[in-house]
């Protein structure tokens, strides 16, 4: 039904990245088709990281859909420490049809919907969302994300505005290990400073240029001055920092 879906006229904008996938699970017995982004990664890649200190996240059962992939992308990326008033986020990680829109992706497939008496009307999650690294395939829709460190409200929390729930974030924040790293362009001359930082990579117009170990200061010459350049930093194996210099900014040149 869904690989049918899919290759209906009026839906291949909206649903043909998956189509490939769905051919391949009749074969293989898959229960999901493959995972596929809907906004283009390059697209949400293209400031680089703002920020760079030790951070914490706070959830609770009303962090949800937007919320929940926010959290998920927070966890599995290693970024910091999250801590759930509960024991997970709201668990809403896919996209919300209702009878009506799914009338009209079936139209003409054979399948179709027929209007349901009365007015009546449902919604259904399509589309879900799953996870990564670690916790590779695992659904986000039904499930939540399970925070770090469970935590229970307290009186001086309702009563103080979260008065004890901040002091832990606190401490937690300041029980991270804190990386900096500046870079800066003077034509193809990059200056890198850090703090503990041991590896850097160095990456031009998508294409990996150079990686070197580090005490704190590093110069790199570049052959000429690239469109985009890519700077990541690593403690150990985890990247902790990363950067992005380019000619549309003013950033390079």
């Amino acid at each position: 039904m869904t690989r049918t879906m899919s290759d209906a006229p009026q839906n291949r904008r909206s649903l043909s990245p998956w189509r490939r996938s769905l051919d391949e699970a009749t074969a293989t017995g898959e229960i999901y088709s493959q995972g596929v982004p809907i906004t283009p990664v390059a697209r949400c890649n293209d400031r680089g990281q703002v920020y760079g200190g030790p951070v914490v996240a706070v959830v609770d059962a009303t962090t949800y859909s937007a919320g929940d992939l926010f959290a998920a992308g927070f966890a599995d990326n290693n970024i910091g420490t999250i801590v759930s008033v509960g024991k997970a986020t709201g668990a809403g990680g896919a996209n919300v049809w209702r009878s009506d829109t799914l009338r009209a992706v079936l139209s003409g497939t054979g399948q179709d919907l027929d209007q349901l008496p009365g007015g009546a009307g449902f919604t259904m999650s399509v589309r879900r969302a799953t996870r990564v690294r670690a916790s590779e395939g695992a659904p986000i829709e039904d499930v939540g994300v399970a925070g770090h460190r469970h935590y229970a409200m307290t009186r001086n929390d309702l009563l103080e505005g979260n008065a004890d729930l901040l002091a832990l974030c606190g401490l937690l924040i300041d029980a991270q290990p804190s990386t900096t790293m500046t870079v800066a362009a003077d034509g193809p001359t990059l200056s890198v400073i850090t703090t503990d930082i041991n590896r850097v990579d160095v990456y031009t117009d998508g294409r990996p240029f150079t990686s070197f170990e580090t005490d704190g200061t590093a110069a790199v010459e570049l052959p000429d001055v690239p469109e985009d350049v890519r700077i990541e930093g690593f403690r150990g194996d985890l990247l902790v920092q990363t950067r992005r210099l380019n000619d549309r900014d003013g950033t390079l040149g």
